[in-house]
């Protein structure tokens, strides 16, 4: 297992026994039997691992969705894709209730999937809106509320299934951007 995984790794077991702001380097190097001086080579801090998992959780997902389906079918369909975050919620239940049960990490655990949903949503919605302006605050709307929509999901025990969570994104925020493509 490469530096960069086992540290990641590590970081997601430790938060599941303790909350956020208590895990160090240290207790991630320790766990994963990494030294510090190989930490700092692949990392900044643990906030820079915390990022990571995000990003290989939501962004890396939509990356080999992109590779499997034309870039067109993505972008009429994100059913797909939405379908497939809720069950990485559930493939680490855990690492996200846990992460969600203290304010210093849900806080930071929304601000930075929300940052990374935008990247995301930015790239899917590029079409749609000529103003960037406008297209950065949509894609924050839809990011921010996308992100709470899926606290409260995992607060709620992760009820109902992932596939009815992905119709009912689908059914209310996708149909008003189509609509807003139409109107257009």
């Amino acid at each position: 297992m490469q530096s960069a995984e086992a540290l990641t790794k590590s970081f997601r077991e430790l938060i599941i026994d303790k909350p956020y702001r208590d895990v160090t380097v240290v207790d991630i190097c320790r766990n994963a039997n990494v030294s510090r001086r190989q930490f700092y080579i692949c990392f900044k801090d643990k906030l820079d691992v915390f990022e990571k998992v995000i990003d290989e959780d939501f962004l890396m997902p939509a990356r080999d969705l992109d590779k499997m389906l034309s870039s067109s079918l993505l972008k009429s369909s994100p059913y797909f894709l939405t379908e497939r975050i809720y069950h990485i919620f559930i493939d680490n239940h855990d690492f996200y209730e846990r992460l969600i049960a203290y304010p210093d990490s849900r806080l930071l655990f929304i601000e930075t999937a929300t940052e990374c949903l935008m990247r995301l949503n930015n790239k899917l919605l590029s079409d749609l809106f000529v103003d960037k302006g406008e297209l950065e605050y949509v894609s924050y709307f839809i990011s921010s509320s996308h992100v709470m929509l899926w606290v409260k999901w995992i607060r709620d025990d992760m009820t109902p299934s992932p596939q009815e969570m992905a119709q009912l994104f689908n059914k209310y925020a996708l149909s008003a951007l189509r609509k807003t493509k139409n109107t257009r």
